[in-house]
């Protein structure tokens, strides 16, 4: 249901990488199947869209469904990296890769 946000996660949060000190990678929720992993996931406050614009880059991530998010990222002054997803928002049609977002594989 959630692979990719665990393993965003997981990468992010391995203290044996030399580059898990570059990312800030939280959940804001944890619902019964993250719980089901085994091991201690850290918990965060969300993060204010304006907050949004102190970092160089933000990785856009669907859930259960399309980004709601994803519209308004596009708007602050920030690069939007954006898992390609699953589900596509109203919007998607109209934005280009490499223009509007930079793309990345799921996998």
């Amino acid at each position: 249901k959630h692979p990719m946000r665990l393993s965003m996660y997981v990468a992010a949060n391995d203290n044996t990488s030399s580059t898990s000190s570059l990312f800030d990678v939280k959940f804001t929720g944890i619902d019964k199947l993250f719980r089901r992993y085994g091991f201690p996931l850290q918990t965060g406050d969300k993060i204010p869209f304006s907050d949004f614009q102190k970092y160089r880059l933000v990785l856009d991530a669907d859930g259960n469904g399309w980004s709601s998010r994803f519209p308004q990222l596009l708007c602050q002054n920030v690069v939007v990296a954006k898992l390609i997803p699953r589900y596509v928002g109203y919007l998607f049609p109209q934005v280009q890769p490499w223009i509007h977002y930079i793309p990345i594989e799921s996998e």
